[in-house]
């Protein structure tokens, strides 16, 4: 009878000892990481990011905590990564901390895609808005080269805009990969353009880095519209630039795209590079001369667009010219 009793009661320990193992699985400590952890870095402060990362690896693998990101630590790193999928590198970027985030049962975003690059060259400083989908202001990462941009101008669901960088900061050579800030002309060449977002999903596109001419430092802005507005068929959007180092013989081509990137077609040519057009929305089904451009006169439009402005070289109308640099409006919807 004893001897029953004392089988039932390890069967009871040893299912309560499973159970716990299970909610520990379940449930583990849940950092906040939101910088780059690497060998030699250390918490300034008690609780620091070393630490919660620390915490989460002692509830994998017994990780001690010291707040001090050692060899110990680098280990465990790279045993999680193996674990989840990930090059197995040792140390935490925005793709270790999303699988993290994904293990704690964290919020994810959806698939990032990249549609154009706009312009596809440039200097070294050059503005560079990046159109596509899934973005968000505080889950993306946008890698230039085999460094982290850290100089973004401006984010929103669909366009993320940011000066090409110039040099690698000397501060982080020790992660990989190095974050980048401007000061030094970077070498010319091309280089892959990604963003990556919390759910370690990714997309990239090519950009080429360019010596510096003066036809290469003439540049576009796209200033109306700016985003948000609405318009109806048969009303007018105004549209307004302006232009740095235009070449006398130059031209500003005005293209109408879908929010997905798809290029609808051309609504304007301008050979006055500092100025503004009106652009009357079309009635679908209209008669139109056979004038180019017409400003699409005759289509059907309805959703989000965007206008991309093309500085070119001779009149816009030439068959191949030279295209100096290229930018985009805000988001407008059309009824």
């Amino acid at each position: 009878m004893k001897a029953k009793k004392v089988s039932a009661l390890i069967l009871i320990l040893t299912i309560s000892f499973a159970l716990g193992i299970q909610a520990q699985i379940n449930n583990p400590f849940c950092p906040t990481l939101t910088q780059d952890l690497y060998v030699g870095v250390r918490d300034s402060s008690p609780g620091g990011q070393v630490t919660q990362l620390q915490t989460f690896l002692n509830n994998k693998y017994g990780q001690p905590v010291t707040g001090y990101f050692g060899t110990v630590t680098r280990y465990n790193v790279v045993r999680f990564q193996a674990e989840v999928g990930l090059p197995q590198v040792g140390r935490v970027g925005p793709l270790t901390r999303a699988s993290i985030a994904k293990v704690c049962g964290g919020t994810t975003t959806g698939p990032v895609s990249i549609s154009s690059l706009v312009p596809t060259q440039g200097l070294v400083g050059a503005q560079v808005t990046i159109t596509g989908s899934g973005f968000t202001a505080t889950d993306n990462t946008v890698h230039f080269g085999y460094g982290v941009v850290t100089n973004l101008t401006s984010v929103d669901t669909t366009h993320i805009t940011f000066n090409v960088p110039s040099s690698l900061n000397p501060a982080c050579f020790y992660s990989t990969p190095a974050c980048l800030i401007p000061s030094q002309i970077t070498t010319p060449g091309n280089y892959s353009v990604s963003v990556s977002n919390a759910n370690g999903q990714s997309n990239s596109q090519t950009f080429a880095v360019t010596t510096g001419t003066q036809t290469q430092n003439a540049t576009i802005r796209i200033n109306n519209p700016n985003g948000g507005e609405t318009v109806s068929s048969g009303q007018n959007l105004n549209i307004s630039w302006t232009s740095n180092n235009a070449p006398s013989q130059s031209a500003l081509v005005l293209d109408l795209y879908s929010v997905a990137g798809v290029k609808v077609g051309t609504i304007a040519v301008s050979s006055n590079t500092t100025s503004s057009s009106t652009w009357r929305i079309p009635t679908g089904g209209t008669v139109c001369t056979l004038q180019f451009p017409n400003g699409l006169c005759g289509q059907s439009l309805s959703g989000q667009y965007y206008i991309e402005g093309s500085l070119v070289s001779g009149s816009g109308f030439d068959p191949s010219p030279t295209v100096y640099y290229k930018a985009v409006s805000g988001n407008f919807t059309i009824n």
